[in-house]
């Protein structure tokens, strides 16, 4: 055996060692299952649905394709187009091949707080695909958004 095969060997015994010790280490500082709340274990599904954290970006990049192909539908559909502004109550997003959003709007922030509030169902591609987002459903629209 040369010393080229020999140290190759020494450093494969010493990484499989190392990644034994770093998973024995992990294994003792994770908590058991019961430990975690159900809140952080809906977190942590992948697949799962989770509550949309960076509004500025959302503001900014979703929304306005929401809004996009919102009004394209309704332009499509022949009905009247609402042409103020959206208040996001709330969104929640779902990983997939490319993300779902459901996203909770109102026509202004008292609508939110009455409750006045209509669900858009969007589905985003990925980036790379090049289509914008498209809108699946919407629950509960009034004639005030045509």
């Amino acid at each position: 055996m040369t010393t080229f095969a020999r140290v190759l060997l020494a450093i494969m015994a010493l990484s499989v060692f190392l990644m034994q010790v770093g998973d024995a280490r992990v294994l003792q500082e994770a908590p058991e299952a019961e430990e975690l709340e159900e809140e952080t274990l809906q977190e942590t599904v992948p697949g799962g649905w989770m509550e949309v954290t960076d509004e500025e970006a959302f503001e900014n990049n979703i929304m306005p394709q929401v809004v996009e192909a919102y009004r394209d539908q309704a332009e499509l559909l022949g009905n009247r187009v609402y042409e103020g502004t959206f208040e996001v109550c709330e969104a929640y997003s779902q990983v997939v091949a490319g993300t779902n959003y459901e996203i909770t709007v109102a026509k202004d922030e008292q609508g939110c707080e009455s409750g006045e509030t209509y669900v858009f169902d969007v589905f985003c591609p990925l980036d790379f695909v090049g289509e914008p987002c498209r809108l699946r459903e919407v629950v509960n629209l009034p004639d005030f958004f045509f």
